[in-house]
């Protein structure tokens, strides 16, 4: 997942593997500072499928479905 703001850009890789009967928090936190958005937000789906977001609003829980 990458992360665009006027300040730069910030990257995170999501994985919801983890040990016998367990797994990984699938949420990403970025920290945008005094940004209200995110230019772009872009998101590599494990299919390949690569979905681009624009003008994100800052300080909110974005879900977010893999399209089809």
């Amino acid at each position: 997942m990458k992360v665009v703001t006027a300040r730069g850009i910030q990257m995170a890789t999501v994985t919801t593997a983890g040990s016998y009967l367990s797994s990984s928090d699938k949420r990403v936190h970025f920290g945008l500072g005094p940004e209200t958005t995110a230019q772009k937000v872009e998101i590599r789906w494990p299919s390949g499928i690569l979905q681009t977001l624009h003008d994100v609003k800052a300080n909110q829980i974005l879900a977010v479905d893999e399209p089809r």
